[in-house]
């Protein structure tokens, strides 16, 4: 048997199924503790090389001045300068240390992302298109500055301490000065969240419904729908500028109260400590020391409140895209079945409709078809054909019931490896941007081209190929070579038949097909049943029913007959219309397109 790949999944599930389940984020997570400890460290030499300049400060007005002593004067500068490009190298240091770590983190997760985004679009989410935006975020919170406040935050609390130890009163004030920033921050943020989650939330929609609208460009063109389109366009984007404009605007607001606040502080800590100097308590380097010192301790302070809304936005980012992950099932330890052979069970198949509650798409579906077999499957519209074809190539899992192929699960093999048994035709083909070889080759950066040439062969799609500018070098896809319905999926057929899958289930392939094309699609189906390989095929021809064995007809989610075309076929033309009579065998199967 073939050695089993390791997988991740939801910890609850694996705790049900016996799995110990280790997904992409927790190493990641020790990765980033790690640069932020290092990070840690940094921050406490920087920190401690800050206190340069008061120290400066303060030998010079009370020693170099009082002394008049220009040796010390340069002694005390050739140290300053040094101790500061060290303050220089270490705090590029950092940086490039965070921002080592933020490209890294997006690097290790690109692909489980992108996996679970997949996931979770043919699961019907509506939010999986953001995955990739949210680890963008996430990488630029990692990467930019909105985490060295934190870092440098308990420097503050030593400041506070420093100046204590100067002068109890001047502790007391730096303490009151940061209450009153952080009080500001923690008042804004409570204020403006709601406002901003909704505006973040409202700008995502925009972005999905635009690239909703886009791939539907034809249609909107053709009928003119533009004028609508934009003026609903406007009122989205109205409304999500509402919100951004009132989310920013509190922010701003307490943000510019923050920095007047911190402007006064630094006023009140030079007359403080000039009062205290009148009083005799301080010496003049104090004064000037002890308004750098503060200056530090509120740093952190001043900079999470003017990077506050980065972030949040990077923290919420983290938020979805760990829900996003956690979402994803890919199992670990269990063992990949060996290569199925044409066998295929389903039993008992549910599958709940995501949009009702307590209402099936499919219910009760059970079938068993073995080598060589070619199903139909034909209902009226909304009967749950797509649906079940989705189920068969592994697209979607069941909620009730389970498919077997050669006796395992559909869901013991990785989605990778699945794909390998499976060809699939959707009903609409979407190309990828690739050359027609790595597209027929399911986007192998080096196909078999002998096997692509025989898949494409098998579609009959060998001359459309070269006829193309290029052959099959052509790029097709998004900035590639535009076909036409047809000829996608004739090419999305030769996709299907690469590699001589076990299982081939066909959604109305013959959707965009020419006559050509449907002799092509029948001889291709007639190819696979010779080769021993189970076809699975939704169409309302006659050329294709007579190709089938079996007849599965679908009405609201259930088996309304299921068996032999021989058997199924003759129960149909007699439970068709009388007035359709005379066409009885074309009325009846076309009934069952969906």
């Amino acid at each position: 048997m073939f050695a089993g790949k390791k997988r991740s999944g939801p910890l609850q599930q694996n705790m049900q199924s016996g799995i110990v389940a280790t997904g992409p984020l927790p190493p990641i997570r020790k990765a980033v503790w790690k640069a932020i400890m290092a990070s840690l460290v940094l921050s406490a030499v920087i920190n401690l090389l800050f206190l340069t300049t008061p120290l400066y400060m303060m030998q010079i007005f009370d020693r170099v001045l009082s002394g008049r002593r220009e040796e010390t004067l340069v002694l005390l500068t050739v140290i300053a300068v040094f101790a500061y490009i060290a303050y220089g190298f270490l705090d590029w240091a950092r940086n490039q240390l965070m921002a080592g770590a933020g490209t890294w983190v997006e690097r290790q997760l690109a692909g489980p992302t992108l996996m679970a985004a997949l996931n979770s679009t043919v699961q019907g989410s509506a939010i999986s298109g953001q995955g990739l935006r949210d680890l963008t975020q996430v990488r630029n919170l990692i990467s930019g500055r909105s985490l060295f406040p934190l870092l440098d935050f308990p420097w503050s609390l030593i400041f506070f301490a420093i100046l204590w130890m100067l002068d109890y009163r001047l502790g007391i004030y730096a303490l009151a000065c940061t209450f009153i920033l952080v009080a500001l921050a923690v008042a804004g943020e409570m204020i403006a969240r709601r406002a901003h989650r909704r505006g973040t939330d409202k700008q995502a929609l925009v972005n999905r419904w635009a690239d909703q609208a886009i791939a539907q460009a034809d249609a909107i063109k053709a009928m003119g729908m533009q004028d609508n389109l934009l003026k609903r366009h406007k009122n989205l984007m109205d409304q999500t500028h509402q919100e951004n404009r009132w989310a920013s605007g509190l922010m701003e607001a307490f943000a510019a109260t923050a920095r007047a606040a911190r402007q006064i502080s630094q006023l009140g800590i030079m007359a403080l400590a000039a009062w205290l100097l009148l009083q005799g308590d301080l010496s003049p380097g104090v004064v000037i020391g002890a308004s750098i010192i503060l200056s530090r301790a509120l740093a952190p302070v001043d900079i999470l409140i003017s990077s506050w809304q980065q972030f949040i936005t990077g923290i919420n980012a983290y938020g979805r895209l760990c829900s996003l992950l956690e979402a994803y099932e890919n199992r670990q330890g269990t063992t990949e079945p060996p290569e199925p052979m044409a066998r295929l069970a389903v039993i008992n198949l549910h599958k709940r409709n995501p949009l009702l509650a307590n209402s099936f798409l499919l219910q009760g579906i059970n079938l068993n078809l073995s080598q060589s077999e070619v199903v139909g499957i034909i209902g009226p519209s909304g009967s749950g054909k797509t649906t079940l074809c989705r189920l068969l190539a592994g697209i979607t899992r069941p909620d009730i019931g389970e498919i077997r192929l050669d006796a395992a699960k559909l869901e013991h093999w990785p989605g990778s490896r699945l794909g390998r048994y499976i060809g699939y035709l959707p009903q609409d083909v979407g190309l990828p941007p690739a050359t027609v070889a790595e597209t027929i080759a399911r986007l192998s950066p080096e196909p078999d081209l002998e096997q692509v040439y025989t898949a494409a062969r098998n579609a009959d799609a060998h001359d459309l190929i070269m006829s193309l500018p290029n052959g099959y070098d052509t790029l097709v896809g998004a900035g590639g070579v535009a076909l036409s319905g047809g000829q996608r999926q004739r090419v999305g057929l030769a996709r299907a038949l690469f590699g001589d899958p076990v299982l081939l289930v066909l959604d109305e392939p013959d959707a965009h097909l020419d006559n050509n094309g449907i002799q092509a699609l029948a001889n291709a189906i007639t190819k696979v049943k010779a080769r021993g390989a189970i076809t699975v095929v939704v169409s309302h021809r006659p050329q294709f029913m007579q190709l089938m064995d079996t007849i599965l007809l679908l009405s609201e989610g259930k088996m309304a007959d299921c068996g032999a075309r021989d058997t199924v076929l003759p129960k149909l033309l007699r439970n068709a219309p009388p007035k359709e009579s005379q066409n009885a065998p074309q009325t009846v199967v076309a009934g069952g397109v969906g």
